[in-house]
């Protein structure tokens, strides 16, 4: 892979991270943690829901967004 590709593979990931979905999923993985660390096992389970589920939201973002900048980059 030449590093453009690697550079445009990487940006939907980096997004993720930086969106609201991607910090809820980051909490929501962090309320998991400290929930079965307690042995909360059905809130830990719950949380680790949300967290997969906020991540996939946080994906999808990042995707859309990306997508939105290849699209303005070409159209000029």
């Amino acid at each position: 892979m030449r590093l453009p590709s690697l550079c445009l593979l990487a940006l939907p990931l980096a997004l993720a991270a930086c969106n609201a979905n991607g910090r809820r999923a980051q909490g929501d993985f962090n309320a998991a943690g400290d929930n079965l660390g307690q042995s909360h096992i059905g809130s830990g389970f719950n949380d680790i829901g949300k967290g997969f589920s906020d991540g996939a939201n946080a994906t999808g973002d990042a995707i859309v967004h990306t997508a939105h900048q290849v699209g303005n980059a070409f159209s000029q």
